[in-house]
This record gives structure tokens, C-alpha cells and sequence, in this order.
């Protein structure tokens, strides 16, 4: 995908205080290329940034229902920040709430999460609404497959996938469930969450940070939409 494929979400820290483009400076996990896309605090201003998709407007900005999205995540520095995916997010704002997929912002070694919410509030661990049995080391690369599914009934039934990126690459992944995130339904009456679900909307990718001097990449982005 290339930069003409995304826009920036409204409300995104400005470059003065998150840089990001794509760089060839930094490794990639196994089986990427040459480039990354990478994103560095330079203020301790708190907030996010982030980019959705939005090739053929009307199909996928935003989706009339849900899709699955998979990316290679890497955080550099402990907590404070994190890079997240995020699907059926209501508007193309970073005040807008959706589903954020990444590591809890405030822990290290940290926990997979999904979160409900804005990206502008963050992964905390105490938001999640799934969590990872395992935690994850800084700088290592994570490789996860998410699908969010919007049932007949208006369920949203999300689940976690990963690639073990020792035994397979980025381009030829074998995904498996994450435990700790099997499955879990975002019910239609609003009680297993709290609220009801988000039914469709925008994805992408993004980053929250409450500190300066953290970084993190993606790479190897892909993204279906629901029919």
C-alpha cells in the first residue's frame, strides 16, 4: 500500500511532536523489506496520530460492517507509548472511538490488548476488553492477524491471531490463535462491554504517545473489509 492509499486522522499530534514517515534505517521483522513506517515522540504531549485507509471511499472509508486487518508492530523503549491497528472506528478523528489492537501503553514487557475507545486515550491495560496470556518483550516484532466481524444479529465477534515470526515470515504467515484471545463478543444489548458496538467505520494504523523519546514501526500492513 502506498502513501496515497491513507489520510491522516483529524486531530493527529502534529510532526513537530510525533515525526513519522517511512525509513530503510531500522531492521525488519523476518520476510519484510527495505522500509518501515515509523513514528517518534519528540514532546511529552499526550495523544496520537494515526493514518487510515481510504482507497475507494464508500468501500473501506469507512466499511459498512467489519474487516480484518493484520500488520507487524515493534516498540522501542518501555511504556508510554505504542503502536496500534484499529477497525470500525466511528469517524476519521483520533477522538473518535473504534477498536485499538496493540500492546498496553503502561506495561513493559506488555500485554496484546483490545481496547474500546479513542485513540487518543490509549491502550491502558485496565481499558482492555481482551488481553494476551503472554506478554511481549520491547523491541521485539509482533506479527497479528485481527478480525472483527459484524454478525446478522449486530454482535461484533473480534478475535486475535499471530505469526510466529521465528518459524514464518511476514509474507508467508501461519496465524494462530493468541490465547487469552480467542474470541470475544461485543453483544448488541451493550452489556458485555459496557456499550454497544461499533458496527462498521474506518482502519488503519496508528501510535499513542504520553513521553518523549519513544518510537515504534509497522510494516507489512493488509486490510479486507466484511461483505
Amino acid at each position: 500500500m502506498a502513501e496515497s492509499d491513507f489520510g491522516a486522522l483529524t486531530g493527529s499530534l502534529s510532526t513537530s511532536l510525533v515525526d513519522r514517515n517511512v525509513s530503510n534505517g531500522f531492521s525488519p521483522p523476518s520476510g519484510g523489506g527495505s522500509w518501515l513506517y515509523g513514528w517518534h515522540s519528540l514532546q511529552p504531549d499526550v495523544g496520537a496520530s494515526g493514518l487510515y485507509y481510504l482507497t475507494n471511499p464508500g468501500d473501506f472509508a469507512p466499511m459498512a460492517k467489519g474487516g480484518r486487518i493484520s500488520c507487524a508492530m515493534q516498540r522501542v523503549l518501555g511504556v508510554d507509548a505504542t503502536p496500534f491497528l484499529f477497525l470500525s472506528l466511528e469517524g476519521n478523528s483520533v477522538g473518535d472511538s473504534g477498536y485499538l489492537i496493540g500492546l498496553a501503553h503502561d506495561e513493559s514487557p506488555a500485554r496484546l490488548v483490545v481496547v474500546k475507545g479513542p485513540p487518543s486515550s490509549g491502550l491502558p491495560l485496565a481499558s482492555a476488553i481482551m488481553q494476551s496470556s503472554a506478554t511481549y518483550a520491547v523491541n521485539s516484532w509482533v506479527h497479528i492477524q485481527v478480525d472483527v466481524i459484524r454478525q446478522p444479529t449486530d454482535d461484533v465477534l473480534i478475535s486475535v491471531w499471530e505469526n510466529d515470526l521465528g518459524s514464518y515470515t511476514v509474507a508467508s504467515p501461519t496465524f494462530v490463535l493468541v490465547p487469552g484471545m480467542e474470541s470475544f463478543t461485543d453483544d448488541n444489548l451493550g452489556i458485555n462491554t459496557g456499550s454497544q458496538p461499533y458496527l462498521g467505520g474506518y482502519a488503519g494504523l496508528g501510535y499513542y504517545t504520553k513521553s518523549t523519546g519513544r518510537y515504534a514501526f509497522h510494516d507489512y500492513f493488509e486490510l479486507a473489509r466484511q461483505l
